[in-house]
């Protein structure tokens, strides 16, 4: 059962599933969403790093861009700096748009993410964590692609 929608979905089966034992308790469910709230000192420690890695390659990647370039060349820069800095994968799919494509939540898909100009004056988004060793951050940031927020950018960012 979702625990915040309340939807279940039905009870996996297989072929053969008789001849297992399957305990069909949440004591399993419990300890596992427990063991994610609960970290040692190494998790916290793994979690900083990735937080760090994130934030620099963002700062990095916030810088390079430009108008009149395509929006996946932020995903490229920031995939190469949090490289660089020991970070090999991403947590999950980069999302990189700008201006009106900034409000689609989970904006991209796999055929074609990113794939729009950048214009200037727009403001861009970054959704974009790195990964190591399966601990990720979740770093996201709005900034003006021209470097300067408008007057009315201004009020609602600055």
């Amino acid at each position: 059962k979702n625990r915040d929608s309340g939807l279940e979905l039905p009870a996996p089966t297989f072929e053969g599933m008789d001849q297992f034992n399957v305990d069909s308790s949440e004591l399993l469910w419990n300890t596992l969403a427990e063991l994610r709230v609960i970290k040692c000192k190494d998790e916290v420690e793994l979690l900083e790093f990735c937080c760090k890695v994130s934030s620099l390659s963002h700062i990095h990647t916030m810088r390079r861009v430009r108008p009149n370039t395509r929006e996946f060349l932020s995903e490229a820069e920031f995939r190469y700096q949090s490289m660089l800095r020991g970070c090999a994968r991403c947590g999950y799919n980069c999302i990189a748009p700008a201006g009106e494509r900034n409000v689609v939540l989970h904006y991209g898909h796999a055929a074609e993410p990113n794939q729009e100009v950048v214009l200037p004056g727009q403001l861009k988004l970054h959704d974009m964590g790195a990964e190591y060793h399966c601990y990720t951050s979740d770093v996201t940031c709005t900034f003006p692609v021209d470097g300067v927020f408008t007057e009315h950018q201004r009020i609602v960012y600055a």
